[in-house]
């Protein structure tokens, strides 16, 4: 799921219209043009019920919206929002049941490239498995 969360934001219009192809997973590479959007997986793990393991898998990942101004990294992260929030359907090659926004938080990052500011989502992902 990761990787079909990847290319799927990096499919969006929305977004790729406020930080082009610069849609990272993991690591923002070094001299990176800003604003840019990573994508960190959290946590990937399956859903147990009482017949055992459930074919549902809950995907936690993180989306970071890191822009020069405020006002830039929060317009990236709506852009990432209106992409996923309530998300259902085909997302690569799994199907998507749920995409749910559990917490937002913005920061000023000061150690990064001169200061940037940051607009960080923390989503689940609940998908079928393979």
């Amino acid at each position: 799921t990761y990787s079909d969360l990847y290319s799927y934001l990096s499919a969006d219009a929305g977004l790729t219209a406020l930080v082009a192809d610069r849609i990272y997973p993991s690591i923002i590479p070094q001299g990176a043009t800003y604003p840019c959007v990573r994508v960190t997986r959290e946590d990937d793990g399956g859903f147990v019920d009482f017949d055992g393991q459930g074919g549902t898998i809950r995907t936690a990942v993180d989306t970071d919206c890191i822009a020069e101004t405020l006002a830039d990294a929060l317009a990236i992260a709506a852009a990432v929002r209106a992409a996923l929030y309530g998300y259902t359907g085909l997302m690569g090659t799994r199907r998507v049941v749920r995409v749910s926004l559990e917490a937002e938080i913005d920061e000023y990052e000061p150690e990064l490239s001169g200061g940037k500011h940051r607009a960080s989502q923390a989503w689940t992902l609940w998908h079928y498995e393979d």
